[in-house]
């Protein structure tokens, strides 16, 4: 899709750029679908010579002399696409000073700069990147024997480039079931130049750190009773100053190291970056116990000024993480001796070394979301510049004002057209904020057909005014956000949910993640309480998009727990036998697997509501079921429309004279970047989970049910590119599940179902490939079904 937006736009010097490097291209895709015409080319002979990377070559030793980096070392696209291969005896500095319980272990920053400077091979020298959703799935390990190493990287549609490292393939000798092992993968975007250098007060720090002092002496003997080596080229941590909440680090690139002749070809040096990593034992320290913990995840690392040879780390706990947790999360800001940061770690996770009891169930891993009380880092003063206004009302522009005095409202609809919000922020000017408080959503409580309204002035909304800011240029440049929704996430179990705009957290996050020159921070406030508007504008941003709550003078931040619930033995089974069943989409992949379960186990009359005509590939489905018990109905009827909906709900109550339960399971994936979507896509993958979900409540809560079941996605908490209509259904069919929890007089469940792989919509060779390449796994139809019923 990358290759057709260049076609698209005429971007052919792009094109052939990564041609010459090695991408692979079809020639045939320029000519849509005509057959070109043959000209004749000059009538002399060409030299018989071929100056292409071999597949055969790809594994000789580089030349003496032409290595591209020490740790990129040669460029071997082609077949496999961009690629650079290196060979690692395990004398390197960076493996020989890096010896973690006995084994030549590769840094995990070390693999940064790998990204990085293949990525600056692709972009061309002088570039500055932000690398994030960085995960490093198991430590390198270099023997005797040495290791082969590939970084493959990946161009994706927002203009960023996926990569992965991998070792040798099948036949290399680093094989791990026939495939390469996985070691690490991330996304890397190309950075824009911004104004302004973010600083700390390191002297302020200092005394805010002075609980306890380490020498480098103490902190090194300390590493050395965790199994940790590090010798001279990694011995970069000079002091440390810990604080209650936080630290300070003094650390600097070894003497050895700024002797070598090679230092200056490190973008990001190993020694510098590990020291900073290696500061953060003291904040296991200052709670007591030190226990190894090794390279998880990286949410983003942001290259924002060359370091130097001496530099100072500021480490603190992440928001929402607390020193209890199984996996730390850890914001870093490595600063050069005036306190001008550099380089800054967001989210940068570590777990523990060896496996610790956790709960499980059969192996398979369930999650459930909690909210956490956090103490977010506030920022020295609110960003300055041009603020504009979108929403909200005169009361809360007032209170902004005042906060904010360069703030304008701007005076829109919420219907407004993409040209209307165009040509209204084009009057502006210059403009360097963002500020959305959303609908305050107090519709009345069991108004479920104004639900579906809302969106107008929601999702759709904000899906027009990034169309009206990506006309105008702004998705290349610089641009804050700050999002104000209101009870549209319940932190607490008595809390009042207004689920009308919870969709736009699916939303906001999904545009996290497709612009990332773009800082967003999402609040969640509650409707009838005062607005902490003194913190909102000094609230740190989230990089993935995720949202932080205001709640009784606290902040809270979510996170997914561990969840191993307990069995009971079929005491309180689900289902009924011979119950009828209702499921809104039945006829896909989760639909009928759920349905044989129910018809299977429990002889239950399953009922599927479809869009489509009953076709051959239905009537099969139906067949193979009825094999095993009663054979599922099929009503066509769309689910959006209500009077259809009571009209099925007619007919099943006249043919099998009561309904016990109702499921949605209906699902649209309309994939696509926001830049390349148009309205009716957003509004038909929106609709399949918001007014599908609303009009199933309309024509059957009404009922007696057992109970009432949605079948929602992890998307909710991931919210990936590319997905923003269905991540924001999904956020939107959670907060109404709950809201629906509080006021039905029966059990209303929700399960964020992750990646089904044998069924439904994504079954495909494709998708199991790419989901492989992360180490996910499907879910299989017997695993899901047991994590239901529990």
């Amino acid at each position: 899709r990358t290759i057709d937006a260049w076609i698209e736009k005429g971007k052919f010097d792009t094109l052939l750029d990564m041609w010459v490097k090695g991408m692979p291209f079809d020639w045939r895709k320029l000519h849509a679908g005509k057959k070109p015409k043959r000209v004749s080319l000059p009538g002399y002979p060409f030299a018989r010579e071929r100056y292409w990377v071999q597949a055969e070559a790809t594994n000789a030793p580089a030349r003496p002399g032409a290595m591209l980096h020490p740790l990129v070392q040669r460029n071997t696209s082609g077949l496999h696409g961009l690629r650079f291969t290196s060979e690692l005896s395990g004398n390197e500095f960076f493996l020989a000073d890096h010896v973690v319980q006995g084994q030549r272990i590769l840094p995990g920053v070390a693999q940064l700069e790998m990204a990085r400077h293949a990525a600056g091979e692709v972009f061309g020298g002088g570039a500055s990147f932000e690398i994030g959703d960085v995960t490093w799935i198991r430590p390198v390990a270099v023997g005797a024997g040495g290791l082969t190493l590939h970084i493959a990287l990946y161009p994706e549609d927002d203009g960023a480039i996926a990569y992965e490292i991998r070792g040798e393939a099948a036949g290399g000798g680093n094989e791990e079931n026939g495939e390469a092992p996985l070691y690490s993968q991330g996304l890397i975007l190309e950075r824009d130049a911004e104004e302004g250098a973010l600083s700390h007060d390191l002297a302020a720090l200092r005394g805010q750190c002075s609980d306890r002092v380490l020498s480098a002496q103490q902190c090194y003997a300390e590493f050395a009773k965790l199994g940790l080596q590090y010798g001279p080229a990694f011995q970069g941590l000079h002091e440390l100053f810990i604080g209650k909440d936080r630290l300070l680090a003094r650390i600097g690139l070894p003497a050895l190291m700024q002797r070598r002749e090679d230092s200056n070809r490190y973008g990001l040096h190993p020694s510098l970056l590990d020291a900073a990593l290696q500061a953060t034992m003291g904040l296991q320290m200052a709670h007591g116990g030190m226990s190894l913990m090794l390279p998880f995840a990286l949410a983003s690392f942001e290259e924002l000024a060359p370091c130097g040879a001496e530099m100072w780390a500021v480490v603190r706990r992440s928001a929402g993480s607390s020193a209890a947790d199984t996996v730390q999360k850890i914001d870093i800001d490595l600063c050069d001796t005036s306190g001008t940061v550099c380089l800054r770690f967001h989210e940068f996770s570590m777990r523990a070394a060896a496996p610790t009891e956790a709960p499980s169930f059969d192996g398979k891993l369930l999650l459930a979301p909690v909210w956490d009380v956090v103490d977010p880092a506030l920022l020295a003063a609110p960003s300055a510049g041009r603020m504009v206004v979108m929403g909200g009302t005169p009361a809360q522009h007032e209170a902004l004002l005042r906060e904010h005095a360069q703030a304008v409202a701007a005076d829109l609809p919420t219907a407004a057209e993409v040209t209307a919000i165009e040509a209204a922020l084009r009057e502006y000017g210059t403009i360097d904020h963002i500020v959305w408080i959303v609908g305050d959503g107090g519709l009345a409580q069991e108004d479920d057909g104004a639900l579906i309204a809302a969106q107008e002035e929601g999702v759709i909304f904000g899906f027009r005014l990034v169309k009206a800011l990506l006309a105008l240029g702004f998705g290349t440049r610089p641009l804050h956000w700050t999002v104000l929704t209101s009870d549209a996430q319940a932190v607490h179990g008595c809390d009042t949910i207004a689920p009308a705009h919870a969709g736009v957290h699916g939303f906001i996050g999904t545009m996290a993640k497709e612009f990332r020159g773009w800082q967003l921070r999402l609040i969640d406030l509650q409707r009838e309480a005062p607005w902490p508007w003194h913190t909102l504008f000094r609230l740190p941003y989230a990089a993935g998009g995720d949202a932080l709550a205001w709640r009784s003078g606290q902040w809270f931040s979510q996170r997914l727990l561990p969840l191993a619930p307990e069995a009971d033995g079929g005491r309180n089974p689900a289902y009924r036998q011979g119950g009828v069943y209702v499921v809104i989409g039945g006829a896909g992949g989760i639909g009928q697997a759920w349905s044989e379960h129910v018809i299977r186990h429990h002889r239950a009359q399953v009922v599927w509501i479809g869009r489509r005509a009953p076709d051959e590939t239905i009537e099969a489905a139906q067949a193979r079921l009825g094999a095993l018990g009663p054979a599922p109905l099929y009503i066509s009827a769309d689910a959006a429309d209500l009077g259809a909906m009571l009209r099925a709900r007619e007919e099943i109550l006249a043919r099998f004279g009561a309904i016990h339960g109702v499921m949605h399971a209906a699902i649209a994936l309309l994939d696509r970047g926001l830049a390349q979507m148009d309205e009716d896509r957003m509004r038909a993958g929106l609709a399949a989970k918001v007014h599908v979900s609303v009009r199933m409540v309309q024509a059957f809560g009404i009922l007696p049910l057992d109970f009432m079941l949605f079948c929602s996605s992890l998307l909710s908490f991931m919210k990936a590119a590319g997905q923003s209509n269905y991540a924001a259904g999904c956020t939107f069919k959670d907060a109404y599940c709950l809201h629906l929890a509080g006021r039905m007089p029966y059990p209303v469940k929700a399960m964020n179902w992750g990646y089904w792989g044998s069924v439904g919509v994504v079954a495909s060779d494709l998708y199991r490939e790419r989901m492989a390449r992360q180490g996910i796994a499907s879910i299989e139809a017997d695993e899901g079904m047991e994590a239901l019923d529990a």
